[in-house]
Formats: C-alpha cells, structure tokens, sequence
C-alpha cells in the first residue's frame, strides 16, 4: 500500500497501496462494496437524521479536538486531494479516487474530520477474508496527535465487521514511525517486496495482523 503518515520526509502516510492495483476512487459513500445494512450495524454508529448513512460516535485527538469518522464523500475531494499532495510522493488524481469509490466493490474509505476540516483518510480492500489497507494519511496540521492510530484501528474493527480474519499492509522499511505504530497494535513482518515503490525502488515490509 501507500506509505503516508509519518513518512520519511515527514509527509502524512504510514501504510502504501498496492503498487499495480488500480487506483480509483470517487463517490459518495464509502466505496462501492459499502451496504445500508452494513451501516445499520456498523460497531459504534449511530445514525444521522436526516441522511442515508450513519455518523459513528465521536472520539477525540491528543490536542482535545473532537474527531468523527465517516465515509467519504465526493464532496470531500478537495480536501482529500490537499492530504494526498501533501502525503505522497506519487499522489492519486481526483479520477483514481473516484473509480475507487464508485466501481471497486471491495473498497471501502473513511475519512476523520475535525469541525469543518478533514483531519486524515484511509483506504481498504475487503477480499474474502482479508483486509488490504490501501492507504492512510493525514494532514500535516493534525500529524503526531493520534489520527492514524484512530483510523488504523477503526478500519481493523470494520474489516473485522464483515468478516475478515485478518489485514495485510505494505510499508516502506525506512519509514520507523510507521514501523512502530503497527508492531504496537500486534502486526507481523510476514515478507519482503523488493523495489516495491516506484520512486525510488525502496523494498516494503509485508506485515499482516490477525483480527
């Protein structure tokens, strides 16, 4: 998967997508493998008056700041297109998004907004029983308060949800911080993808963890 959250360079990415799968995404939902009856029983949701959807309960950054997490929208993009410059070195275009979202019934995106700004994203593929995170990041003004380890948690207890068994992630072997948050909440070095970033060659650590 992509690489964004704590990168390197200090950009905003923790885990990196697939290299090779496709990249699409753009909706208004969560991607196209997202149900209303998933939503009525997502753990922790509750639902929104007024809208198709749910509003799960709010949680808060280190800083205080009350965070929600929600599906992403197509109204969205601009901002979620702001994190993603800011995050990778090889940025998706609005059209990667939007393919994703719409026709990739195995995606599913979320998003943590903070008031009236997005705080962070993250992207997964649910296949069979497994869980591939796709992408994470997280705006440079909300970096080293939490967001990350709040979503990464929160696309592991959905993955879980619906019935995965495990989530495999790809992440650069430079990228420490990163390293470190998964080895804290149980992920395994399971291989070793070499070349794996188009950049700059850089191999990726596959690392799984069993939910």
């Amino acid at each position: 998967m992509k690489d964004k959250i704590d990168s390197p360079e200090q950009t905003g990415e923790l885990a990196g997508q697939p290299q090779g799968c496709p990249r699409q995404n753009e909706t208004g939902c969560l991607g196209a493998g997202w149900t209303e009856s998933a939503q009525d029983t997502l753990p922790g949701a509750v639902m929104a008056p007024g809208r198709a959807g749910f509003k799960p309960a709010p949680t808060h950054a280190a800083g205080g700041i009350e965070l929600l997490i929600r599906p992403i929208g197509v109204h969205d993009l601009e901002q979620i297109l702001e994190i993603e410059e800011a995050s990778y070195r090889t940025p998706w275009t609005s059209s990667d998004f939007l393919r994703e979202i719409t026709y990739n019934q195995l995606a599913y995106y979320f998003l943590v907004e903070a008031g009236e700004r997005i705080a962070g994203f993250i992207g997964m593929w649910l296949v069979v029983d497994e869980a591939h995170i796709t992408n994470i990041a997280v705006s440079p003004d909300f970096r080293r308060q939490g967001v990350g380890e709040k979503l990464l948690l929160f696309a592991l207890e959905i993955a879980g949800h619906h019935g995965a068994r495990c989530a495999i992630l790809e992440v650069r072997a430079s990228n420490a911080r990163a390293l470190n948050l998964y080895l804290k909440h149980g992920f395994r070095y399971i291989g070793l993808r070499k070349a794996y970033y188009r950049d700059n060659d850089e191999d990726a650590f596959l690392m799984e963890v069993k939910i």
